[in-house]
């Protein structure tokens, strides 16, 4: 099965063929594509635990803590001052 990680907002993947890096914004895509790199090339180079960007890491929230914490985000994204 392939081997899925979170970075940031995007998903980094692979298989045994085919390798998956996706950066939702521009910022998160060089962190995407050194980790992604450091999988390949098994490194163990990682700039991020590659645990803490697992997406299971959720499976304990409920929707209301995902929701506020989504909503969170947002607005530090898009509220203006």
């Amino acid at each position: 099965m392939p081997e899925v990680i979170v970075v940031g907002a995007g998903i980094v993947g692979a298989s045994v063929a085919y390798h998956l890096a996706e950066a939702c914004w521009v910022t998160h895509a060089g962190g995407a594509g050194r980790l992604l790199a450091a999988r390949i090339l098994d490194t163990g180079e990682y700039s991020v635990d590659p645990d803490r960007l697992c997406p299971n890491r959720f499976e304990d929230w409920d929707a209301d803590r995902i929701s506020a914490a989504a909503l969170r985000h947002y607005r530090g994204i898009y509220d203006t001052h």
